[in-house]
């Protein structure tokens, strides 16, 4: 990851995973491949760090990696747990981390 993002981009996802009130029991790979994907679609994320990780400590994370696990894999092939992962993330943080204006009732 430090090669490929560089040291800030790693210590920003070490520091969001290390840092949670709830933090996982289990650091795996595709959970810290997951955050750093979505910290690299969506940069700005990046530079709320502390909103970032207020919104982490809000999911199960060590759920979502069971999830991942058990999901579907392709021709009976074992699930990308990173893609699944990353999928699941984004879909649950979206509506925190970039909220959509609610249009006004006239």
């Amino acid at each position: 990851m430090i090669n490929l993002r560089g040291r800030e981009h790693a210590w920003a996802v070490l520091y969001a995973l290390s840092e949670m009130e709830n933090p996982p029991i289990e650091l795996k790979s595709s959970l810290i491949g997951a955050v750093s994907d979505l910290l690299c679609n969506y940069p700005a994320w990046e530079q709320r760090l502390g909103d970032f990780l207020n919104a982490l400590d809000l999911l199960d994370l060590e759920e979502l990696q069971r999830l991942a696990w058990s999901g579907p894999g392709i021709d009976g092939a074992s699930p990308k747990t990173r893609i699944l992962i990353t999928g699941y993330l984004q879909v649950l943080l979206m509506p925190v981390m970039e909220p959509q204006d609610q249009g006004t009732l006239l």
